[in-house]
């Protein structure tokens, strides 16, 4: 699966929300850059992490959140 720039990403972690972008290639989240879903949320919980059940993503223009793995399921 490939992100087009401006996919929003969020995730809550021990009740705290985390966003991140799909920028210049790479998931962008506080600031620092990311080349996967996994890499981000394992520097989130400092643990292994599957980024693909961590995060959710909103596509650019639509209006609904929906989780990493259900792209990877073929569901849209």
């Amino acid at each position: 699966v490939r992100f087009s720039v401006g996919t929003e990403f969020r995730s809550n972690y021990k009740g705290q929300i985390y966003m991140g972008k799909i920028e210049n290639g790479a998931l962008w989240v506080q600031g620092k850059r990311y080349d996967s879903p996994s890499a981000a949320a394992v520097a989130i919980t400092g643990n292994s992490v599957n980024g693909w059940v961590f995060w959710e993503c909103k596509l650019p223009g639509k209006t609904e959140w929906q989780t990493l793995k259900s792209l990877r399921n073929g569901v849209r």
